[in-house]
């Protein structure tokens, strides 16, 4: 992917030292990871990923489409209480029972 406004690859990630991992620093604002034609799945899927927040104030867009795909395909995001939502076919159709603690990293998995 093509990391835009600010976007940045950081050391600060969730797996042990000495690995070659990175992740990518976000502000929070406007930052995001572009990639090309990602075909979002219409049929079922997994989607694995992990997250570090520094504040759960704001919701915060985990992953959606561009402005050219429905943007009610797809839309997984925190919320300003700290869970993790899903929202398809235009409705929130998940919210985790779990909530993302602050500046520890999470895993989380979506799977339909």
């Amino acid at each position: 992917g093509t990391l835009t406004n600010g976007a940045t690859w950081s050391a600060n990630t969730p797996l042990n030292s000495g690995t070659n991992a990175s992740s990518v620093s976000l502000d929070g604002i406007n930052d995001y990871v572009h990639v090309n034609s990602p075909s979002l799945p219409v049929d079922d899927f997994s989607y694995s990923f992990w997250v570090k927040s520094s504040s759960t104030n704001a919701q915060a867009i985990v992953m959606a489409p561009t402005a050219t795909v429905p943007t009610n395909e797809l839309q997984i995001y925190l919320t300003e209480l700290g869970e993790i939502s899903v929202y398809t076919n235009g409705v929130t159709t998940v919210t985790s029972a779990t909530k993302i603690t602050t500046n520890q990293w999470s895993h989380v998995a979506v799977t339909r």
